[in-house]
């Protein structure tokens, strides 16, 4: 009946003042749980969608690649929308949820829509990525160590770093991101961090671009670092 009533409940011996109040109508409410990796072929999503007015469309629009964008309708069962659509291979994908209301008031999930959609890292790795971390037999303190490592992976790469302290418990790892030059990655611990009051221990993790990770050395097969005597 275009009437707004607005309680505001204070203490009695309060006084309120407003010079200004905006109402804005409410849009749809989405709600999603992002899919950040898939393999290729059939993929399901879904999401809650609410309005106070009701609902009148939910769509994911989705691309492949830099191919253009594809609209599937998403159907109701109460308040969760669903629809399917099959990925690719080789090329990575991108989607966005388009949600409208009964009168016309559209949100996107993400709130940016296409300009900012959420990405998916297609691929079919079934297995993290597998090291063998090289041992140092000795550390000089004052002098800096070089350690290697090799690394297989179904997957491209998205990170390999070195994490190292020395056996100080009340020290925090130091993260070093390692460089790959002939098949080996490879990175430094500067000489001003080994000192001769403490041993050195150290571990390498790698990360496909499928996020499946694992540490070097191996936790299920021998302890999960490498300790370095230090000369002293």
């Amino acid at each position: 009946n275009g009437r707004l009533e607005l309680e505001i409940n204070s203490h009695p011996a309060s006084d309120w003042i407003i010079n200004a109040l905006v109402v804005r109508a409410a849009a749809p409410q989405i709600g999603h749980v992002p899919i950040r990796t898939a393999a290729p072929g059939p993929l399901d999503l879904s999401a809650t969608v609410t309005a106070p007015d009701g609902i009148e469309s939910v769509a994911l629009v989705w691309r492949s690649g830099d191919a253009e964008w594809q609209r599937s309708p998403m159907s109701a069962d109460g308040a969760v929308y669903s629809t399917g659509i099959t990925l690719p291979a080789g090329r990575d994908a991108a989607y966005y949820i388009e949600a409208t209301d009964t009168n016309g008031e559209s949100r996107s999930w993400p709130s940016a829509g296409a300009d900012a959609p959420q990405p998916v890292a297609v691929g079919s790795a079934v297995s993290a990525p597998s090291l063998d971390v090289e041992r140092a037999s000795l550390a000089v303190p004052g002098q800096d160590l070089t350690v290697t490592a090799r690394v297989d992976s179904d997957e491209d790469l998205q990170s390999v770093t070195l994490y190292y302290r020395d056996l100080n418990q009340r020290e925090l790892f130091t993260p070093v991101p390692m460089r790959q030059a002939n098949g080996v990655w490879a990175a430094t611990i500067p000489g001003l961090d080994i000192v001769s009051d403490w041993d050195l221990m150290y571990y390498v993790e790698a990360i496909d671009r499928l996020g499946n990770g694992s540490i070097g050395p191996d936790m299920d097969v021998e302890t999960p670092y490498v300790v370095v005597p230090v000369q002293r």
